[in-house]
């Protein structure tokens, strides 16, 4: 992944939307949302060949309830980030922030597994 394209590509997309935005506010919009999605996708992309050096690092196998849960939730912030970035752009605030609140009730829901494991793990050393 690199950090001077990423830049580079975000600053052009800027540049270009808030030239447009006097004179074709929609178009505008539509520029600056889809350079952010593209850039999203390019970063967690860029991020999956990783994925293992992780896991390497960690000890924890790839399958693992606590892989997957990490993964599940970086990817739900990663989409409501995104999305609700979008809508503060388009001047829809109201609507981000449901779309944030609705990201963060995902990864709770997407930890439920992985709270549950932990404390059958507690309860099993409490009663030895």
């Amino acid at each position: 992944m690199d950090a001077l394209l990423i830049a580079t590509f975000a600053v052009a997309a800027c540049i270009i939307a808030v030239t447009l935005k006097d004179w074709q506010p929609n178009i505008a919009i539509l520029i600056s949302a889809a350079a952010g999605v593209m850039l999203t996708v390019y970063i967690v992309l860029g991020f999956v060949p990783y994925i293992s050096s992780i896991t390497a690092m960690t000890g924890i196998p790839d399958g693992s309830i606590y892989m997957t849960t990490l993964l599940k939730a970086v990817g739900i912030c990663a989409v409501a980030g995104t999305a609700s970035d979008v809508c503060r752009d388009a001047g829809q605030n109201a609507l981000a922030s449901r779309v944030d609140i609705g990201g963060r009730i995902c990864v709770v829901i997407v930890s439920l597994p992985l709270f549950s494991k932990l404390l059958e793990e507690a309860t099993g050393i409490i009663n030895g």
